[in-house]
């Protein structure tokens, strides 16, 4: 029997997602409004939730993201102080 991959999803309430995302509820409101976090799942009339992959997939991209910016700062801070690639 194969499983439904719908429910394999966990989901996080709002709640759940800003202890992982340190940003206030109107932030993260706006952010999904412009399309820079994911949208969340409406589950009843009153209730939204995300789906943790989403949420963990966005937080490893914003990682990925500082580790390439502090790779350029560290390679220029080494040029500036004199030392090579």
């Amino acid at each position: 029997m194969q499983s439904n991959p719908v429910t394999q999803k966990h989901l996080l309430s709002k709640r759940a997602v800003l202890k992982q995302i340190p940003i206030s509820g109107a932030t993260l409101a706006r952010r999904v409004a412009a399309g820079a976090f994911p949208p969340p799942v409406r589950i009843g009339k009153r209730r939204v939730a995300w789906v943790q992959s989403e949420v963990s997939e966005w937080l490893a991209e914003r990682m990925e993201e500082r580790g390439s910016t502090r790779m350029s700062e560290s390679r220029a801070l080494s040029k500036f102080n004199g030392g090579g690639e």
